[in-house]
């Protein structure tokens, strides 16, 4: 992405489950799934895509009894570690504001991507080395 955003104090905004986690019925969950899959496999370059992982349906949580206990584990990991997120767009005219001025070369693409909830399986392992070497 090219915007060069400052960093955002909009990070712990508390907004609550029905206004940022619509509830979508199984059929609309999955037509979604076929979209995005469709979608992002015929825009990314073969290499990009490992064909033996699929992108799998994104799981909407905000109802669920963890959802409170990772969003307190969230804000307190940002207070610990003084973690916060350099690049961050809050909506569409966010975005519009961020790059109104920015100068794009010919045959450049935006591509965007709401990663907050995308990744539901984050290897242990992974996680754990992340978290030795930041605390």
């Amino acid at each position: 992405m090219f915007v060069n955003s400052q960093d955002s104090d909009d990070n712990d905004v508390d907004d609550g489950p029905e206004e940022n986690c619509p509830t979508p019925s199984a059929s609309e969950a999955l037509k979604a799934a076929e979209v995005l899959n469709l979608f992002v496999h015929s825009d990314l370059d073969d290499d990009t895509m490992k064909k033996e992982i699929p992108i799998r349906p994104v799981v909407v949580h905000c109802n669920s009894p963890s959802y409170k206990i990772a969003k307190w584990l969230n804000k307190y990991h940002k207070e610990v570690t003084g973690f916060r997120t350099k690049h961050t767009i809050k909506n569409s005219k966010d975005q519009v504001d961020k790059i109104q001025n920015t100068q794009v070369n010919e045959g450049y693409k935006l591509k965007t991507m709401d990663i907050e909830n995308l990744f539901t399986n984050i290897p242990t392992e992974n996680l754990t080395e992340l978290r030795k070497k930041n605390l």
